[in-house]
């Protein structure tokens, strides 16, 4: 497990800036539920998220990218829970950008 610890002044947590990117590779299997590509929350309080993944619940498609995001404040903004309709996870390398 990776874990920073950041100052107030720090560009870092990447959630508090309203404009971002993630670019990485992806390859791997369908099938696989609720982990984590790249994730990063807070080491203080449960609710600030920011996730990429593989869906959290079989019922989606199991090669779909998960993308999940809650705010400081607990909650899920209108669209801030969303799956890729392109297949991510099936044994082929895929590049992910999330902007």
């Amino acid at each position: 497990m990776l874990e920073r610890v950041h100052l107030a002044t720090d560009d870092l947590p990447i959630y508090k800036h309203p404009d971002f990117s993630i670019s990485l590779w992806v390859n791997g299997p369908p099938g696989q539920q609720d982990l984590r590509i790249f994730s990063e929350s807070s080491t203080t309080a449960n609710n600030p998220l920011f996730n990429l993944g593989t869906p959290n619940s079989l019922a989606v498609s199991t090669a779909a990218l998960d993308i999940y995001i809650r705010t400081d404040a607990g909650t899920i903004a209108n669209g801030a829970h969303q799956y890729s309709t392109i297949p991510v996870y099936d044994d082929a390398w895929h590049q992910v950008v999330y902007v």
